[in-house]
């Protein structure tokens, strides 16, 4: 595409297939080769957006910042900038700020990944009733997306698993397994499966979300976590978690504010006493 019709579109799609496969450097080269020829505020600003994104994950927070206010100040009120500039208020302390931002994001476009890092949010700073409160406007959201045709299981079983119940995660999980075999549908069932306590189910999956070789601090953790629990009755996994959980917090330590505290947690319980 970038050779045919060199323009934005073929740009941010390559960057996009650079990405998945852990070649986060050409991915974002080929996002400010889009970002250069961006014609007009909505394309500068969904260029700079995917910048922040890759930014982001690799724990850069002042550059992510950057690239999300540089994005706002073409088009203000863009939802997914806010979502950018919100979570790096987080991840920088500044916790009062940040649930300010998401309420008033979510009010506003109440989409599922919002309203999870939002939930999320509440609960690690210890505001469980509004956090519950959260939860449940996620959970009716999505059974008012299903009756009307719209299904999105792998994110519904991701939050059953962390917050619902697990035995609903895997049937989520599965469902969305039959219908798209992908990374992150992989992932979701391998999550799931783990949250039922059937970790030997999702090892070979949680190694499958991770072939392409994408570097994502959530997968790390999510294997990680597999790694630990099998580790119980299968001391050499031991090692590999450790190994895991590391990069995790390496990629971008600040992946989860409700994640991120129990892979320290767990990678201090497996190093042990020193």
């Amino acid at each position: 595409m970038p050779d045919l019709r060199p323009g934005v579109a073929a740009f941010t799609r390559a960057s996009y297939e650079l990405e998945l496969h852990g070649r986060v450097d050409e991915a974002r080269l080929a996002l400010e080769r889009a970002e250069a020829i961006a014609i007009g505020r909505d394309e500068l600003a969904f260029c700079q957006y995917y910048l922040g994104e890759l930014a982001w994950g690799g724990g850069a927070l002042e550059e992510a910042r950057a690239h999300y206010e540089r994005g706002l100040a073409a088009a203000p009120g863009d939802p997914a900038l806010l979502q950018g500039r919100a979570k790096v208020l987080a991840a920088t302390g500044r916790v009062d700020e940040a649930i300010t931002a998401y309420d008033r994001l979510t009010q506003r476009v109440p989409l599922p990944q919002y309203l999870l890092e939002y939930s999320e949010l509440l609960e690690s700073a210890g505001r469980l009733p509004e956090a519950r409160t959260q939860y449940r406007l996620l959970d009716e959201q999505r059974r008012l997306s299903a009756a009307q045709g719209s299904l999105d299981d792998a994110t519904a079983a991701l939050v059953a698993a962390d917050h619902g119940n697990p035995a609903e995660a895997v049937l989520l999980a599965e469902a969305e397994w039959s219908r798209r075999q992908s990374i992150f549908s992989a992932e979701a069932l391998a999550w799931a499966l783990h949250a039922a306590g059937r970790d030997a189910e999702a090892l070979p999956l949680i190694e499958q979300a991770g072939a392409l070789g994408r570097r994502d601090a959530v997968t790390d953790y999510h294997r990680g976590m597999i790694l630990a629990a099998l580790s119980r009755t299968d001391a050499a996994r031991t090692g590999e978690a450790i190994a895991a959980l590391e990069k995790a917090l390496s990629t971008n330590p600040h992946f989860s504010p409700l994640h991120a505290p129990i892979a320290r947690q767990t990678l201090e319980s497996l190093r042990g006493p020193r």
